[in-house]
């Protein structure tokens, strides 16, 4: 009886291979009909990660602001020069309500004011001399559409950016220290990754496994 046992064992194995042979050379008598069926099925993965890497993730540009200013200087026009094209489609306009209502009209994605006496207060206030009008003639306010976050943080980004190296060079032109206006929080060299990392970075291994699947 133990024999028998033993010998239906190695039996069901042996039918157990035979039938994974035999599938597997249907399957390949199969491909060898269709090859372009085969092509399609390792294509189809490799164009559908070659989109998504494509189309999502990316850098945002041509992002409609709407743009008032009121302080005709030489800082000004250094600050609007310095903003990126690329990154913000600039419409100026004449007054600060028509700025406003083309945010609220969904034409622009935030609205970027600047008032009369700008540059004169953001002097005064870098030298110390600041009180509460110096302070609001010295700020750029910039007015969102939250309803698009991911526009309005790289509006925010870029002005950002463009403010502090206008700044700096106006700083520099009036003989002060432009240092002062680094930020106290410096952010170092990662240990791992990068300073300017994509969102696609963070998507790619989730989207070959259901690539995959």
């Amino acid at each position: 009886i133990e024999f028998d046992h033993h010998q239906h064992q190695k039996v069901k194995k042996s039918n157990s291979f035979r039938k994974i042979g035999t599938i597997v050379q249907k399957n390949l008598q199969s491909l060898r009909r269709s090859p372009g069926y085969l092509l399609f099925q390792f294509l189809l993965p490799m164009v559908e990660a070659a989109l998504f890497c494509l189309c999502l993730g990316r850098d945002l540009h041509s992002i409609p602001v709407a743009i008032y200013i009121g302080d005709q200087s030489n800082l000004t026009t250094w600050f609007t020069n310095e903003i990126d094209s690329q990154i913000i489609q600039a419409n100026n306009f004449r007054t600060n309500n028509e700025a406003l209502e083309s945010v609220r009209s969904g034409v622009s994605s935030s609205a970027l004011l600047i008032y009369p006496g700008f540059a004169q207060s953001l002097l005064e206030r870098f030298s110390g001399n600041s009180g509460a009008v110096t302070s609001i003639n010295s700020t750029i306010y910039l007015v969102p559409d939250m309803s698009n976050q991911l526009m309005v943080n790289a509006v925010h980004k870029e002005v950002m950016r463009a403010f502090s190296a206008t700044a700096r060079h106006y700083l520099t032109s009036v003989g002060a220290n432009p240092n002062i206006v680094d930020s106290p929080v410096q952010l170092e060299i990662p240990v791992y990754g990068r300073l300017d990392p994509q969102f696609t970075e963070f998507m790619v291994p989730g989207a070959l496994l259901s690539l995959s699947f």
